[in-house]
């Protein structure tokens, strides 16, 4: 195991509006899930298969388990950022460009915490709409591309902000 310093950063302004952002979001989730668990029938879609179609049911309680899922990975993702040394780097960790390194891998985890709230929030919204509509063909259509560049678009963004010109300073 890599012996980092451990440091952490000020956060910025941006920062902190990130990670309110992501506290917003989360009770948006919680608040989301119930009204569509008080609005929902009691068996619900909660399985696609490759074509869009619904092959498994279940019961609506499925739709709370998506935010308390989420909650958990906020937090433990939350707790994670404390310790940036720990992380791996794409680059080697040098005392020059430790400061841009650690912020831009916090920075990094604060997205992707705001990207599984939103997933989940997707695929809740989506279960409601088959449900409600009774109509779930061609639900994946839209939700399997919506979540991939979800999920990819932070990190690529990440990786590209890693050029070495910018580490350095």
């Amino acid at each position: 195991m890599k012996n980092l310093p451990k440091y952490y950063p000020k956060p910025t302004h941006s920062d902190k509006q990130l990670e309110w952002f992501g506290y917003l979001l989360l009770v948006a989730s919680w608040i989301f899930a119930l009204w569509t668990y008080a609005k929902s029938p009691e068996q619900i879609v909660v399985h696609y298969n490759i074509k869009g179609q619904p092959d498994g049911y279940g019961n609506k309680i499925t739709l709370l388990i998506l935010p308390l899922i989420g909650t958990l990975c906020f937090v433990g993702m939350t707790w994670l950022n404390r310790y940036p040394h720990l992380f791996n780097y794409p680059t080697k960790i040098t005392p020059e460009n430790m400061e841009f390194q650690y912020k831009a891998a916090i920075r990094l985890i604060r997205w992707l915490k705001i990207c599984i709230l939103l997933i989940f929030m997707l695929i809740t919204f989506a279960i409601f709409q088959s449900a409600s509509q009774n109509n779930a063909v061609g639900m994946m259509a839209w939700l399997m591309p919506t979540i991939l560049a979800i999920t990819f678009l932070p990190l690529i963004f990440y990786f590209l902000h890693q050029s070495p010109k910018k580490s350095k300073k």
